[in-house]
């Protein structure tokens, strides 16, 4: 019996190889997932910080009120002086360490809600913005008490609390997960 060379494979082969690529690249694909998690969500948390300390920064620094505020989608966040012409500032792109104004669009998925302790406090503009705080040359925030809730689908809120005699934000567990506080 002689036996002649294969020059291919068979149908079968080809189906289990294709079969073994399939798997490997769904379990790859629900690593990387898992691995990401909610950074969208923690990195608009990140930015909520790092603009109230640039509103108080600036404050501080130009001597003049500056107002730190989220648009009623909850999409985008914006830091520029204080007084009517707040929402008509044009914005650095992209910002730099001088900007004046800056705004921020938060990743797709991700929004942010503006809560307060008692309804009065809530300061929305004609034009869709709320504002978080109004920091003032000493360093002080007019608003006490705000709080920030970032979300993403599937993943519990992150609370950022505003706190108005020192001007500053800190992240804070949640009371639950997703509902009004």
């Amino acid at each position: 019996m002689c036996r002649t060379a294969r020059h291919g494979y068979t149908l079968v082969e080809l189906l289990i190889v294709l079969a073994v690529i399939i798997i490997l690249g769904a379990v790859i694909g629900l690593t990387f997932d898992g691995h990401y998690g909610n950074t969208r969500q923690k990195a608009a948390a990140d930015g909520v910080r790092a603009r109230m300390a640039d509103a108080r920064a600036k404050a501080m620094e130009q001597g003049t009120w500056y107002r730190l505020a989220i648009n009623t989608e909850g999409t985008r966040i914006r830091l520029a002086p204080d007084g009517p012409e707040f929402a008509s500032l044009t914005a650095d792109d992209p910002p730099s360490l001088d900007s004046r104004v800056t705004e921020d669009q938060f990743e797709q998925g991700v929004t942010a809600q503006v809560i307060f302790d008692s309804d009065d406090q809530q300061q929305q503009d004609s034009v869709g913005w709320i504002t978080i705080a109004t920091v003032g040359p000493e360093g002080i925030c007019k608003e006490d008490g705000a709080l920030v809730r970032v979300r993403e689908k599937d993943f519990a809120p992150i609370d950022v609390r505003v706190r108005g005699v020192i001007g500053s934000a800190r992240v804070v567990r949640s009371r639950q997960n997703g509902g009004q506080p």
